[in-house]
């Protein structure tokens, strides 16, 4: 914080207050609090490095940057955030986790703080930039919105649409536990995916890294079903395990679809 500078605004008759941190490198922070009660906090151009800093550090070796923008309002019973990333870059010390240019966006909202439980929703779109976490590179494009339900036990999903570079469209509906870790149940929905775009980039990488450029990856896949298109996946990674295809034994999507699974 050396260099920044700190303004403060009280209004002792109504509680009121506004407070402006002006950062040395640049950007600034403020927080204001309304006569309705509601709570506000602003971030303006701010530094992801000195966000960074603020929350803890990144692990040894690891550098981030670009700046942030958006607001946060609280109040006795909602929260609202908005908030927007641009130029955005991380890379460890090794190179092999990295991201540049990247530009992302989120909004989210939830309802019934004061009770523990209420309706809830979320946005958020990558726009711009590629990252790579080893073995896998991602390209922008991607986009998720969320609508749902929070309780004292369990998240409910009642609809969750995500659509990327080759894929149309993934839905989904169901319940989660309140850690967000584990599905309790629910339906999926897989429109137009492209196994020549997601194959080798999120598959191949992972199962048969030293033969991913021997694979020759066509056509779409849909899915409907309870969860059990996971089953399949899981099946499909354990089939490429076995070795790239030769032209004497090649794996066929059909074989490599079905192969392990539980019989119907």
């Amino acid at each position: 914080l050396a260099g920044s500078t700190l303004t403060f605004t009280l209004d002792p008759g109504t509680g009121g207050f506004q407070a402006t941190l002006g950062l040395s490198g640049g950007g600034q922070l403020r927080a204001s609090r309304q006569t309705a009660g509601a709570t506000r906090l602003e971030l303006t151009d701010v530094r992801l490095d000195w966000l960074a800093a603020l929350v803890g550090g990144l692990p040894e070796g690891w550098t981030v940057s670009g700046q942030a923008n958006g607001q946060l309002t609280v109040d006795a019973d909602q929260a609202v955030l908005a908030l927007g990333i641009r130029e955005a870059g991380f890379s460890d010390a090794a190179g092999m986790h990295a991201a540049e240019g990247v530009r992302f966006e989120l909004a989210g909202r939830l309802d019934g703080l004061s009770r523990g439980s209420g309706p809830w929703q979320f946005d958020a779109s990558w726009i711009h930039g590629e990252a790579f976490w080893n073995p896998v590179l991602v390209a922008p494009g991607w986009s998720i919105s969320a609508r749902g339900r929070l309780d004292a036990r369990q998240v409910v999903v009642d609809a969750l649409s995500a659509s990327g570079p080759g894929l149309a469209r993934m839905r989904f509906s169901g319940t989660l536990d309140r850690a967000c870790t584990r599905p309790v149940d629910g339906d999926v929905r897989i429109d137009g995916a492209d196994l020549a775009e997601l194959v080798p980039r999120f598959v191949l990488p992972l199962v048969v890294p030293a033969h991913a450029e021997r694979w020759k990856v066509a056509g779409t896949a849909q899915r409907y079903g309870r969860l059990s298109f996971l089953s399949e996946a899981i099946a499909f990674g354990w089939s490429c395990v076995a070795g790239p295809p030769t032209r004497a034994k090649p794996v066929r999507l059909i074989t490599a679809s079905t192969r392990g699974l539980p019989p119907r």
